[in-house]
Formats: structure tokens, C-alpha cells, sequence
């Protein structure tokens, strides 16, 4: 645990006690394809997610104007609508599970559902690139904020300009970031009990072998540059990742998990979060991280295999998912 300069308690990210990639976390979702006997454990999760998207979707219509164009009642219709239903196929030849067809409102902001699905098909694609580069160079997670602020976009604002001035520095041949090959990098938001945004950074760089090491603490040259660049914050947190498939995973996790902590905001700023930064990009990449492209639409599913399957059709109600058409039926 460390105090920060506003007097905030933090455990900082340990990835290198990373925790096993168990079919209710992110990684499990996005890298390891489940068998059918974990299938329960990742329909209870998507029913969590569902429960919080229909919160939202009442908090929506309570909101509302009343009026029928009122934007509010068509965000609400497309939420409660979202992941009413899932299928997935168990295929009987891999003994894989996918989910391969569900309805959903693409809107990952404010549903948990979606942000689910996006955080795991981008952790794939960038798990893959990531384990292809590990014979080449050392990752390093490293966290970086600002002082909390009552705007949100003020807020973001000051953060993106800052971290975009530290790898300018770094392009430049200046301070830490001119060791760094490439990065990926997201922006996550919650809020303090002060009642101030506190946006942050998640990112995994990639420095060649060989090369000296990233230090964070007082003093350290990533401290420094980011105090001279913000002017408000000199809190900043690197540690290494070892070179395992699973220790790379458990560090892209942490980065590319949601952008919304949705269990620690309340609905209102969910919404005042949602409105302030819908369009912006949150997850980004540079130099041999560069070139990914993020799912969108249809790509939020899984792709099907050939071969033969058991179909699993679960329905969302009062209790939760259900299987509706499945062989426990």
C-alpha cells in the first residue's frame, strides 16, 4: 500500500503475482476458450454484468424527459434489450465452449455486458502480439495519474495532453520513454470519496533487452518527468512482467480491463461519465504495439468452429440466465 500526495490509500499492481486465469476473470475470457463444465461460471458473471445493465437501463427512463424522441428512453431500449439472450456452442470434437450469438448494445461504457466482451476480444489480439514480441524486449505495467478534479473532462483532458507530452519527451530522446519501443496504453475513471474525478493510465511498455530498467518512487526519472509535465502529480507505479504467457495476460488484465469500474460508481456519474467520453479513445497503442484493431459490432462475439456442437440457449429473467434449449433441458 502507498499513500499518495492528496492523502489516497493505493496497493499499487503486483503482476508479477499474478493471479491464475480462472474461468470468472477477464484473461480466462479472452485467452483460454472455456469447456462447457466452466460454462457456468461465466453465465453467473454474465448475470452480474446483465443485473447492473438493468439498473442502468431503469435509471435511464427515471431520468427522462418523458418525451418519446427523448435520447435517454432509446439508450434505455437498447440496454435492457442487450444480452437478453445468449447462445453458445459446445463443440464436441475441441471440447471448446464460444459464445457465438447474442444481441447486444455495443454501448461498453455503461454496459458491463459489452465491456466484457470488448476487454476480452482485445486482450486476445494484443496477448498475441505481446507474447510474439517477449523474445525481444521487457515489459514493464506501469500506472500514471493526476491530481483528482471536480470536471471530468477537465480532468481527462490534463491526463491525455500529459502522456502524450511524456512519449513526445521520449521520441525525443528525453527521460524515460526514450528507452520505450512501444506501448499500449487505456484510460480508466473513477471517482474519489472526495467527490473529484480521478482518471488514470494503465499501460504496458515494451523497452528492448538489455536496456536499464524502469524505477518508479521519489526521485526516479519517471517520477520527474511526470511531475515536470503535469505539475500536479509525481505519483507514478512501474514493475516488471515476466516473460510467461500467463504473467503477460495478468499485466494486459490490468490494462485492458474496463474503462468504468461500474461496481464503484453510482448510476448518475456512470451516465455523467458515459456522455463525457463516449467517442473518445480510450485504449491506444504506438510503436510495435501499433497497428491492433479494436472489436467492434458483430466482432464482439467469438467466431464459430466447424465440426459438430451442442447448442446453449440461456434467456435473461428475474432470477437471472436460464437455459432455455441445451441437453439439461
Amino acid at each position: 500500500m502507498y499513500v499518495d500526495q492528496w492523502g489516497e490509500i493505493h496497493p499499487p499492481p503486483d503482476p508479477e503475482k499474478a493471479k491464475p486465469l480462472d474461468p470468472d476473470s477477464l484473461a480466462a475470457l479472452g485467452i483460454e476458450v472455456p469447456e462447457q463444465s466452466d460454462i457456468g461460471l461465466i453465465v453467473k458473471r454474465y448475470g452480474t454484468a446483465k443485473a447492473r445493465n438493468r439498473q442502468m437501463a431503469a435509471f435511464l427512463v427515471a431520468s427522462s424527459t418523458g418525451a418519446s424522441n427523448d435520447p435517454h428512453r432509446k439508450l434505455s431500449k437498447q440496454l435492457y434489450d442487450c444480452a437478453s439472450w445468449l447462445e453458445f456452442h459446445h463443440y464436441l470434437e475441441s471440447k471448446q465452449t464460444r459464445l457465438v450469438k447474442a444481441n447486444t448494445c455495443k454501448k461498453h461504457l455503461l454496459c458491463p455486458v459489452c465491456a466484457i466482451r470488448r476487454g476480452a476480444k482485445t486482450l486476445r489480439n494484443y496477448h498475441e502480439k505481446a507474447v510474439h514480441l517477449a523474445g525481444n524486449f521487457d515489459f514493464y505495467l506501469v500506472g500514471l495519474t493526476v491530481k483528482n478534479r471536480p470536471n471530468l473532462f477537465e480532468a481527462f483532458q490534463h491526463l491525455k495532453g500529459s502522456f502524450k507530452r511524456l512519449r513526445n519527451r521520449g521520441k525525443k530522446g528525453y527521460g524515460t520513454f526514450s528507452r520505450v519501443a512501444g506501448a499500449v496504453w487505456s484510460f480508466e475513471v473513477t471517482k474519489a470519496a472526495d467527490g473529484g474525478w480521478h482518471p488514470h493510465i494503465h499501460c504496458i511498455v515494451a523497452v528492448p533487452k538489455g536496456e536499464d530498467p524502469i524505477r518508479y518512487g521519489e526521485g526516479s526519472q519517471l517520477a520527474l518527468d511526470w511531475q515536470a509535465i503535469t505539475g500536479d502529480s509525481f505519483i507514478v507505479h512501474a514493475a516488471r512482467i515476466k516473460g510467461t504467457s500467463e504473467d503477460i495476460a495478468a499485466g494486459l488484465c490490468e490494462v485492458l480491463k474496463y474503462a468504468m469500474k461500474f461496481g464503484d460508481l453510482d448510476l448518475a456519474d456512470n451516465l455523467e461519465a458515459y456522455e463525457t467520453l463516449k467517442g473518445k479513445r480510450l485504449i491506444q497503442s504506438s510503436g510495435c504495439f501499433f497497428g491492433l484493431e479494436l472489436p467492434e459490432s458483430d466482432e464482439l462475439l467469438d467466431d464459430p468452429l466447424d465440426g459438430p456442437y451442442i447448442r446453449l440457449f440461456f434467456n435473461y429473467g428475474a432470477s437471472g440466465y436460464r437455459l432455455s434449449h441445451g441437453p439439461d433441458c
